[in-house]
């Protein structure tokens, strides 16, 4: 029986990102189960709690997201001081491939 981890880890769209545990909490947080979502607009606060993390956890994770594309960040518009995450095409793909390996785990 595989694990979610294990199917994740292995999925030929996620496994050479090398994506961690917390990167993953990170990518479902911002995505969750709506891959197709043009902008889900969260903040790095928003992210923290619900992960019951600490923001330079969260922050941390994001700069290697970045890195790899899957997430941009912003100044929110409305209040500059904040700072708003939003997806990309290639973060939906990956949030799609990580929605569609669960999916397969049994």
């Amino acid at each position: 029986m595989k694990t979610p981890f294990c199917a994740l880890v292995r999925h030929e769209k996620i496994a050479p990102l090398d994506l961690s545990l917390r990167q993953l909490a990170v990518m479902e947080a911002v995505y969750g189960s709506r891959p197709h979502a043009t902008v889900p607009r969260l903040g790095v606060r928003e992210i923290a709690k619900a992960l019951a993390v600490q923001k330079p956890v969260v922050t941390r994770a994001l700069d290697r997201l970045s890195l790899h594309g899957l997430l941009q960040r912003a100044t929110d518009p409305e209040d500059r001081r904040l700072v708003v995450v939003m997806p990309t095409d290639e973060g939906r793909a990956v949030a799609r491939a990580i929605n569609g390996a669960l999916a397969g785990c049994t």
